[in-house]
């Protein structure tokens, strides 16, 4: 179908089938550059940089279990 779905490699291996530009322009083609985010990717900046914690207080949510600094991944 034109790229609709195109496959993307996943970080932790394999691919994934996303949903691609359904409009084809032929002066500004759209494009998709990459797979979006694993889950709790981007939890440790976040806190950090949006929310101002230190090390600290996110190794102590880390510690007590509510956050994951690394990606969860579905089974």
């Amino acid at each position: 179908m034109r790229g609709l779905f195109p496959e993307l490699p996943l970080p932790e291996g394999g691919t994934h089938r996303v949903t691609g530009p359904a409009v084809k322009l032929s002066a500004t083609p759209g494009r998709v550059e990459g797979a979006a985010p694993s889950p709790g990717e981007h939890t440790k900046e976040v806190l950090a940089n949006l929310l101002g914690l230190n090390a600290a207080a996110i190794g102590n949510l880390a510690a007590r279990g509510v956050i994951a600094l690394t990606a969860v991944l579905p089974h």
